[in-house]
């Protein structure tokens, strides 16, 4: 199988190339090095993945569909698409918004397009916990209208509307994957829990922006989330939403006593001012991954911090001291 990646150079593209290799999966990976952070960062994630033959990287824009026909679809047979590319973030969405609807709407229609195009029948899309707003939890995929509180997660809902309509007129299958609060190697340095390492690290205080104890998130691993994505490649599903979540949320308290845990000393923490767009809590189910793919969450929140501390101690100089 071929697999397109989007995004490769990112967070979870990187670790799911990765992962894919590992499986005999041939990928063909696709970045644009958008400015939403340092393109010195993205070069070092494609750096830490193991040369192989069966991993093929090419600098492109999904928004340019000339440019994608010429580098990519004419050149690679691709069998499956899994688009990471776009812009996150729930707070940066205010200062951006037209940038996000073009990236994570426009984009994905134009990567719908080239599917159709070219046969490919296959497209997993990578969608957000954000859409589910202020839902009661859990979580689950039957809710017939979602409440995207931001812009982000709004243009993350419109990509899996334009999915639907490419499903039923053209027969590619498509999955919404709704993520939730994947962390892991590699994460963007503005997330949490490299922040919480840099605290510890450069002596300086962790921005607390909403209520240790009322605030809680459903961590996932991103190996977790790549096990996931696996098995729906696996598939041909039709169309489907989705949760890839490890249903079990932990409060924003538990989050810094673990990672202190597993550092061996306390951090230092800074209230800040709330920002518009962030949930109180997030809360996967996740009974239809479990029915319709066999998704089995492995790593405990402890697991999941200690590996990617051990990890993020490892990096060079630069990386950890944020000269980038």
């Amino acid at each position: 199988m071929n697999v397109l990646i989007t995004g490769v150079a990112g967070f979870i593209g990187s670790n799911l190339a990765e992962y894919l290799r590992n499986k005999d999966i041939s990928v063909i990976g696709i970045d644009n090095f958008s400015q939403y952070y340092s393109k010195k960062l993205k070069d070092h994630n494609l750096t830490t993945i193991p040369k192989s033959k069966n991993f093929t990287f090419i600098e492109a824009d999904l928004t340019n569909p000339e440019q994608m026909k010429k580098k990519v679809f004419t050149k690679f047979k691709i069998d499956a698409i899994v688009n990471l590319a776009g812009w996150a973030g729930v707070t940066e969405c205010n200062k951006q918004p037209l940038t996000y609807v073009y990236n994570n709407t426009y984009g994905v229609v134009n990567l719908l397009e080239l599917a159709r195009e070219f046969g490919v029948f296959k497209f997993a899309q990578a969608g957000t916990s954000s859409q589910y707003g202020d839902l009661p939890i859990p979580w689950n995929e039957k809710t017939e209208t979602v409440t995207p509180p931001q812009v982000y997660a709004a243009s993350k809902a419109a990509a899996e509307l334009f999915g639907y309509t490419y499903y039923r007129n053209y027969g590619i299958n498509f999955v919404g994957m709704r993520f939730f609060n994947v962390y892991g190697p590699r994460q963007r340095p503005e997330m949490a829990l490299p922040m919480l390492f840099k605290s510890h690290l450069l002596d300086r205080p962790f921005p607390q922006y909403q209520d240790l104890s009322m605030t809680g998130r459903d961590y996932t691993y991103v190996k977790d989330i790549c096990q996931g994505i696996y098995k729906i490649l696996l598939k041909d599903l039709g169309y489907e939403k989705i949760n890839l979540g490890n249903g079990k949320p932990q409060t924003l308290k538990e989050l810094i006593k673990t990672t202190e845990e597993v550092i061996g000393e306390p951090i230092k923490i800074k209230r800040m001012e709330a920002r518009i767009g962030e949930a109180t809590m997030t809360f996967c189910d996740t009974k239809k991954a479990t029915e319709l793919i066999d998704f089995k969450p492995e790593y405990s929140l402890i697991t999941g911090i200690t590996e990617q501390y051990e990890w993020f101690m490892k990096q060079p100089e630069w990386y950890k001291t944020e000269q980038y």
